[in-house]
């Protein structure tokens, strides 16, 4: 994911860099979570902040998680897509 952070800021012009973008970028990897620990990734399709190539790295990265993409929601979808999220998380919970 780091990999694709750096691309992501790489190609902006310095005076567009997005200061979370580039903290995130640089920061360190995320430890791994043990196996006995269940993992849903949950995304959006129209999330125009988290490009597909960062989508992947975390799939990869997580290989036995649960992905959910929803089809709407941007970005925030707790707040935008609030029917969705809820179904998507309680489908979670339930397992």
């Amino acid at each position: 994911m780091r990999e694709a952070l750096l691309e992501l800021v790489g190609a902006q012009r310095p005076g567009h860099l997005s200061a979370n973008a580039l903290a995130v970028a640089c920061a360190p990897a995320a430890p791994l979570i043990g196996e006995s620990v269940e993992v849903t990734l949950l995304s959006c399709r129209d999330d125009p902040t988290v490009p597909e190539p960062m989508r992947a790295a975390l799939e990869h990265r997580y290989p036995r998680a649960r992905t959910v993409r929803l089809d709407r929601g941007g970005h925030y979808p707790h707040v935008t897509a609030t029917e969705d999220y809820a179904e998507a998380l309680a489908g979670f919970l339930r397992r």
